[in-house]
């Protein structure tokens, strides 16, 4: 995609380089496909972003709460409510995006230490033959290849969004040249500390039942039994959530009034 958005840097993008490229006979109804495939994306996306953040809302106060029982239409409407929050924020304060986004990206980098830093030294570790050889397959699908497979919907979560840039292309200066970089520039940072963050949460699951019947967000449950403190796993859960932001941080470089 970056490629292609070096050689025409449109805001249709995905739909208009199908057109571009598609046979003459079938180009309107590929081109029209892939436009609703994307509207949909990005719909879903949107719907994701809600729902983790509610889970990390919901997850706080579990563990600040054990006795707390969590139920599904409180799910639903810290869903709405989150949603309803990031659009007040992208309207009425739409004209402190930059700022706020350039905040959210320095969160971004400065929580994947918090979290890691914290939790790697404090941690039993597994062993390197535990992480790397070890497959389970808790979900009782027909074969353990296939339920890796589903595995990876969660993890790839974090590599979406970095065509965002994409739909702005009309609006930002030199867009064949910047809207490439920030592409690949986000995928790259991004691949890296989510890599990294696996790893050492790979190498601190030391109760894989605690963690697996924990009433909260098994993310949770690794940062508690791991610094064994309720108030340190309070903070580095709201630490969190700045990672989790995956399409936001992509925002910064094309709201910088510089390049717009």
């Amino acid at each position: 995609m970056a490629e292609l958005v070096s050689m025409a840097p449109t805001s249709g993008g995905h739909y208009h380089w199908v057109s571009m490229l598609a046979p003459r006979s079938s180009q309107k109804f590929f081109s029209y496909l892939v436009g609703w495939f994307n509207v949909l994306g990005w719909q879903a996306i949107a719907a994701i972003g809600g729902y983790l953040a509610s889970s990390l809302i919901q997850g706080l106060i579990v563990l600040n709460k054990p006795d707390f029982d969590p139920a599904k239409w409180q799910l639903t409407l810290l869903i709405w409510a989150t949603v309803v929050f990031a659009v007040f924020i992208n309207t009425v304060l739409s004209r402190f995006l930059p700022k706020i986004e350039g905040m959210i990206l320095i969160l971004h980098v400065m929580a994947f230490f918090a979290i890691l830093v914290p939790l790697v030294y404090m941690s039993p570790h597994n062993s390197a033959n535990t992480v790397f050889t070890t497959f389970l397959n808790q979900g009782d699908w027909p074969t353990t290849g296939l339920s890796f497979m589903v595995g990876l919907l969660v993890p790839a979560n974090v590599l979406l969004g970095s065509d965002a840039a994409v739909h702005m292309s009309e609006e930002i200066r030199d867009a064949s040249s910047v809207v490439p970089k920030v592409m690949v520039g986000s995928l790259l940072v991004n691949g890296v500390l989510a890599f990294a963050t696996l790893l050492a949460i790979l190498f601190c699951i030391h109760d894989l039942d605690f963690v697996l019947n924990f009433p909260s967000s098994p993310f949770v449950a690794v940062i508690l039994r791991g610094v064994g403190s309720t108030s340190g796993a309070t903070a580095m859960h709201i630490s969190s959530s700045f990672p989790a932001n995956n399409n936001l941080k992509l925002l910064p470089y094309f709201c910088n009034p510089r390049i717009i």
